[in-house]
This record gives C-alpha cells, structure tokens and sequence, in this order.
C-alpha cells in the first residue's frame, strides 16, 4: 500500500506533489489498516461531509475524463493500491475511490 506519484505527466518535485494531495492518502492508509469494506464510506466519514459523485470515467491508466467534452482529460498525481482496488488522487483535491461497480469520483478539499 505505497504511494506512487506520477512523475511523467507532472513537472514538480514529487515532494510538493505529494504535499499536494493533503491527508487524503492517509485516509486510505488507515481504511486499509482497518480492512474497511466500504472505502467510500469511510472516506466520506473522515470527510465529514457526504460526496457528490461526478459524472466522468477513470480510464484503465487511471487517467479520469469529465462528462464535458470541453474539459482537457486528467492524469492522476498519485494512486495507491488497496484491497478494494486501486485509488487515484488528482489536482483539486478530486480522488477516485474503487467501488463494487466501478469508481465514485468526488472532490475532498
């Protein structure tokens, strides 16, 4: 369950890319620790605040596409493997957390 930043799409130090991400890999970190059967639920709880799901797709890359044609696709910044699949975090605070049907894709800032 390590985090792995990616470096290709991105030009910053990984550091401050993963500063970027917040505590949101840490939330992931402990849901695995716990063996949580519900990531989303769980990330929601550390949240706060229930997710609103965005309507676009994670690509098998991890790279995510918004439903609106006119907004440029998105690679992620890190991901992390978890026993519910794997988790991808991109700019703005938005994460993709692995579902029994796919990914719910929300913003956490």
């Amino acid at each position: 369950m390590t985090l792995v930043i990616n470096n290709k799409d991105y030009d910053a130090p990984q550091e401050h890319l993963v500063e970027s991400l917040g505590v949101l890999p840490y939330w992931v970190t402990e849901a695995v620790l716990l063996q949580e059967d519900n990531l989303k639920e769980y990330l929601e709880g550390r949240y706060g605040y229930p997710v609103n799901k965005f309507n676009g797709t994670v690509a098998d890359d991890g790279t995510y596409s918004s439903e609106y044609a006119e907004d440029p696709d998105m690679p992620y910044i890190g991901k992390m493997q978890t026993h519910k699949g794997t988790v991808y975090f991109y700019p703005y605070a938005m994460v993709a957390i692995p579902t029994d049907d796919g990914y719910t894709v929300t913003r956490m800032d």
